[in-house]
């Protein structure tokens, strides 16, 4: 009978340990940073096929924040740079305001990466990629 308890005390324990892998609807991961504060980007393309991209960021450490946005069009599948951005600002916070015009029947999207910089050092970094559209 002991043997029997302790076989099904083993089961009990094995499937608690086991919850947090099957859990279903749990949120996503988000990363943890010590000097971004907060990182935002999008794109919207324009009826007339003008790409707009705004984005800002926000540190907690550092004396430096970069905004760096690639412009990217899809060509055969792979992604080709069509124009890059980059604004840099020695204070807590900046933004991008930047636009292009496009050619008309391809799939675009926008590489965002938010860097932070302390005496020139690379101290942290964050890309963020937007949702394809078409134009």
């Amino acid at each position: 009978m002991k043997h029997f308890f302790a076989i099904v005390l083993a089961a009990v324990c094995c499937m608690a340990l086991s919850v947090p892998a099957l859990a279903q609807g749990m949120e996503p991961i988000t990363p943890y940073f010590t000097h971004i504060k907060s990182a935002k980007g999008n794109m919207t393309i324009s009826s007339s096929g003008t790409a707009k991209v705004t984005g800002g960021m926000s540190i907690a450490k550092g004396d430096t924040c970069e905004i760096i946005a690639t412009i990217e069009q899809e060509i055969d599948g792979s992604w080709q740079e069509v124009k890059t951005f980059t604004v840099s600002a020695d204070r807590t916070s900046t933004t991008i305001s930047k636009s292009k015009a496009l050619y008309k029947g391809y799939s675009y999207r926008c590489v965002f990466q938010f860097n932070v910089y302390e005496g020139g050092t690379l101290m942290e970094s964050y890309e963020a990629i937007t949702d394809e559209k078409w134009y």
